[in-house]
């Protein structure tokens, strides 16, 4: 069973079918080459990340059985979403990054896991927390675990279109990680 570390849905759509085309260009980092290739919708990123990413994200949408009443749902959303059947009903672990991704997240789960109602959702940090209102019928109906400033981090993030943090120190290091990881600031 293959077990990747994330999935990101941007990257997944650099490796749909089609030609790749490649071209040698200087590296943007440490003076060394690197070979760049054109996906099929344009993108273009380093080779070798594009080889090696099916081996590290879901390229398309996955439902695994980890073990008895524990499944993982990945590729469609850039964090896996983890769902644990209790006796009662369902626990999901992270439910996507905005209401679209929590709702196709339901639909696999009530098509492909279980029929049994969502009871619980854990949150392991704010920005996963956007999908949950999408997840259930009831909100108060579900038991919600997350930080103790979860709400005030998700109300702030949504009033604010920036990204804050439980440790407001971490505000601008949070802005520039996610910068950085989509590539925000390299040139064409």
């Amino acid at each position: 069973m293959k077990k990747p570390i994330f999935s990101l849905s941007l990257i997944a759509l650099a490796l749909s079918a089609g030609t790749v085309y490649a071209q040698e260009y200087p590296s943007r980092y440490m003076d060394g080459s690197a070979k760049l290739v054109t996906a099929p919708n344009g993108a273009v990123i380093n080779a070798e990340v594009l080889e090696v990413m099916p081996q590290n994200v879901y390229t398309e949408k996955t439902v695994e059985k980890v073990t008895d009443g524990v499944w993982v749902v990945g590729g469609l959303s850039i964090a896996n979403a983890t769902v644990i059947e209790a006796p009662d009903g369902l626990i999901v672990y992270d439910t996507g990054d905005y209401a679209e991704e929590g709702k196709h997240i339901r639909e696999i789960i009530e098509k492909e896991i279980s029929k049994k109602p969502i009871k619980a959702i854990i949150y392991s940090h704010s920005h996963y927390a956007l999908g949950g209102g999408a997840m259930v019928d009831d909100p108060s109906k579900v038991t919600i675990i997350g930080h103790e400033k979860l709400n005030d981090t998700v109300k702030e993030n949504l009033q604010s279109g920036g990204l804050k943090a439980t440790i407001p120190e971490l505000g601008p290091v949070m802005s520039a990680r996610a910068a950085i990881q989509f590539s925000t600031f390299l040139p064409s």
